[in-house]
């Protein structure tokens, strides 16, 4: 049930939606600049901050995009996504590559955003589909139309001074 004066609305009416990319390993001046790139396989935690590979901020647009801080990364391609889908938020600014979706909040407090693709893990977990040699995917499609319950602006507002303490206290 969708308490009074909330409303349910499919996450992309929530967040506008980026894909990622992967710049030319080729071209040197793309590579080993001080941006993040994020991959799934660094996201193995509540945040996205630990990047293992990263970028000059020339790669922007020439391959990869950037998600802007708070932004809440999804995976969305790979061989581990039949165990779970990773969710992780992005503390700074941050590239990614194209097995992940980065979600700009619009509509939405930005923790609100990540605890609800929390709590949604299970819910797409049941929707991932198998493309070629096993890899899992996760349609856009199904990923943009998860239901999420949110209230009035004002409240998120309310709830999200106490999650972002959480939040940080969970970053520290």
């Amino acid at each position: 049930e969708v308490p009074e004066g909330w409303r349910s609305a499919p996450l992309g009416d929530w967040v506008t939606a980026l894909s990622g990319g992967t710049p030319s390993k080729a071209d040197s001046s793309l590579w080993g600049g001080d941006v993040p790139w994020i991959s799934p396989k660094v996201m193995t935690s509540i945040h996205a901050d630990q990047a293992d590979e990263f970028v000059t901020p020339q790669a922007v647009g020439n391959g990869t995009r950037l998600a802007p801080a708070r932004s809440t990364l999804v995976m969305v391609r790979g061989m581990g996504l039949h165990e779970g889908v990773r969710v992780s938020q992005a503390r700074g600014e941050v590239t990614f590559n194209q097995d992940v979706k980065a979600f700009v909040p619009k509509n939405i407090e930005p923790s609100l955003l990540l605890f609800a693709l929390l709590d949604g893990q299970g819910t797409l977990l049941a929707q991932v589909e198998s493309s070629g040699h096993g890899t899992g995917k996760l349609p856009s499609e199904i990923l943009l139309g998860l239901p999420v319950v949110m209230p009035p602006l004002e409240l998120q507002r309310n709830l999200s001074l106490h999650l972002d303490v959480l939040n940080d206290r969970i970053a520290s």
